[in-house]
């Protein structure tokens, strides 16, 4: 994740927040409909929360705190993130309030972001899992085959306490079921 390439596009991360989706619509008292744009509800929650200290260190730690990635270590994360705000601020000239105030619109596109990385990731691994001829050859042959012996199952030899006839599993005499247990789900 720390080699992959941290950069948010307009099309992933667009400058214009989309205030034309979400609005808050009210009737005053005077029976006049008004609205008001989450934008304003936006910028009012970063006066409120403007103590905070926004640095880039502080954008990249709230991201990785605030997206679960349980298969990728925290460190690769946290350069990952942390170029990612640095490119923003950089390439994209966003200002660190700018990001502060955009964070759970950022967040989503991180995540986003994260996800088509991993998914590569994940499907590269199992590519070269299946067809790399580096490590090791994968071979099918009938000698090779692995075969299920109706005769050799390892039920116990009271089998007839507890004999049933199962219409769908592969050896009609399965064994040792007890009358608890996983068996027995109620």
């Amino acid at each position: 994740m720390a080699k992959c390439d941290p950069y948010l596009s307009e099309e992933e991360f667009p400058k214009d927040s989309p205030d034309n989706i979400t609005v808050e619509i009210d009737v005053s008292e005077a029976g006049k409909l008004k609205t008001n744009f989450i934008r304003e509800a936006q910028s009012q929650a970063y006066l409120i929360a403007a103590d905070q200290k926004a640095t880039k260190q502080n954008l990249a730690a709230w991201l990785d705190r605030s997206i679960p990635h349980k298969a990728i270590p925290q460190n690769e994360t946290t350069v990952f993130l942390l170029g990612m705000v640095e490119r923003l601020l950089e390439n994209r000239r966003w200002t660190l309030e700018e990001l502060w105030r955009e964070k759970y619109r950022r967040r989503e596109a991180a995540r986003r972001k994260i996800a088509y990385y991993q998914s590569q990731a994940e499907t590269q691994a199992y590519q070269e899992f299946l067809f790399s001829p580096k490590d090791y050859e994968l071979v099918v042959t009938p000698e090779m085959c692995f075969t299920f012996d109706p005769e050799d199952y390892p039920y116990p030899a009271n089998n007839t306490l507890y004999q049933h006839n199962f219409h769908k599993h592969y050896y009609q005499v399965v064994g040792d079921l007890k009358t608890e247990g996983e068996e027995y789900v109620n």
